[in-house]
């Protein structure tokens, strides 16, 4: 048996008779663009081809970047995290700088801190998260309190339901943590986080002292849009390992749903859901403006690939799709998919020697 995705430009009732048919299983049925995932007998794969109206596209595995190791020990480590506070930023109003050096050199390299000194937070906008999920508990993951207000899963058989849990992976709430963090984080000035970011960059802390937390240095934590809000797409299971695209373009899809049912005049309220980390709110209805995907997977024919075509009728529907470049290169084909779409804006990423200082310190 082989997972294939398969587009026709005719019918697509046509497109799934012939592959029941056929003898093929449809695993997932797209609203927006005319194709389905199914499961075929490699036979009947090798058939669909012969078909003038079919594309045919194997569904390989999207996986998640793995942090690099550092002199042979893991990079992603427990950091000083035993007996840190936090304090929302709201409470930090005319107690620190208004760009902290170091976390907000992400900020300042796209110049989002232009916009953050001038106010602009992205109040009012709302940003999809296709990834792990993003955790809703505020108890938890303090420097997202009240910016994740909802998502759903397409993943039926894992065991954690919740796009919102805290039992996911936690790559999805580091990647909303870069949208839309809002905390400062107090670190012992006895531990190694504070003291490192103070040494390798002495304008990012703030002394805990000002917050009645002596003894203490606090790193502010920004994200890009702290006012913005964080809605999940989990796509990739709790047990860890890849995806297929068929389910990232899925949740590609009802993103665009979302969205064009917003623009249809639909209300965008709740439909399920109690608002709880282990059973969050569902919208049919957003005014998604951004979609956040944080993976990539191989792709041959770049801007022909199914992800790649819906990435650009997101686009059309006003929803700008950031994606990240993938951990390949700098050789052809560097560029994974669904980032190589036409339309999508692409990231790569970057070091600054602090940052590589502080990360070799601890």
């Amino acid at each position: 048996m082989q997972h294939v995705i398969v587009k026709t430009s005719g019918s697509r009732s046509v497109l799934r008779q012939t592959i029941q048919a056929m003898g093929g299983h449809i695993d997932i049925e797209y609203e927006n663009v005319s194709a389905v995932a199914a499961t075929v007998p490699v036979r009947v794969a090798l058939a669909l081809r012969a078909v003038t109206d079919f594309k045919i596209i194997k569904d390989v595995q999207i996986t998640l970047p793995k942090p690099p190791s550092l002199r042979g020990r893991p990079a992603l480590a427990q950091v000083d995290e035993t007996g840190a506070q936090v304090v929302d930023l709201s409470d930090a109003i005319g107690k620190t700088p208004g760009s902290p050096a170091d976390f907000a050199f992400n900020n300042t390299i796209i110049r989002a801190n232009v916009l953050q000194n001038a106010g602009d937070l992205g109040q009012g906008v709302a940003v999809g998260v296709i990834d792990t999920g993003v955790a809703n508990n505020p108890a938890k993951v303090q420097s997202l309190a009240g910016s994740v207000i909802g998502g759903e899963s397409f993943l039926p058989n894992d065991p954690v339901k919740s796009a919102t849990s805290t039992k996911n992976d936690f790559h999805g709430t580091w990647v909303g943590s870069m949208i839309a963090g809002h905390a400062i984080f107090f670190f012992s000035k006895a531990g190694c986080t504070g003291p490192s970011v103070q040494f390798n960059s002495p304008n990012s802390v703030v002394d805990g002292a000002i917050f009645n937390l002596p003894g203490t240095l606090g790193v502010p934590m920004i994200g890009v849009a702290p006012a913005a809000k964080l809605y999940a797409f989990k796509v990739f299971s709790s047990a860890g390992g890849g995806t297929p695209t068929s389910v990232v373009i899925a949740a590609m899809d009802r993103a665009l749903t979302i969205k064009k049912n917003f623009l249809a005049g639909k209300p965008s309220v709740p439909v399920s859901g109690s608002g709880t980390e282990d059973d969050p709110f569902v919208f049919d209805s957003l005014n998604l403006q951004v979609l956040n995907l944080s993976l990539a997977g191989p792709e041959i024919f770049a801007g022909r690939g199914m992800d790649d075509i819906i990435s650009n009728e997101l686009t059309n529907a006003g929803i700008v799709v950031s994606i990240s470049a993938g951990n390949a290169g700098p050789s052809g084909a560097s560029i994974g998919s669904p980032g190589s779409g036409l339309n999508a804006l692409t990231m790569g990423s970057t070091l600054t020697p602090t940052h590589d200082r502080i990360l070799q310190d601890i």
